[in-house]
């Protein structure tokens, strides 16, 4: 199955993906995932990401793309967030 990835881009920075399936005939629904990862620093001044708990979805197949990935989004607080993109994934 097909799906269609896009980046989640907060104030410039990488904050995760959304994953949108191509619409599925065996259950008559789409899926939309939402993957957030989180940056931190350590004492030391080391940086990480870190993945956060996914959330996955079904959706009616009439359901548009930018509806799920709204929907998605709404369920996750990302902080400091005053500017949010986000980019199709070729």
């Amino acid at each position: 199955m097909h799906a269609r990835k896009f980046r989640i881009i907060c104030n410039g920075r990488f904050r995760g993906f959304i994953f949108i399936s191509d619409y599925n005939g065996n259950y008559s629904c789409k899926i939309g995932t939402i993957a957030p990862f989180v940056l931190e620093v350590d004492e030391e001044g080391e940086s990480e990401i870190r993945g956060l708990e996914h959330i996955t979805d079904i959706y009616l197949p009439e359901i548009q793309d930018e509806y799920i990935k709204n929907d998605l989004i709404s369920r996750i607080t990302f902080d400091n967030c005053s500017n949010m993109e986000i980019i199709a994934v070729e």
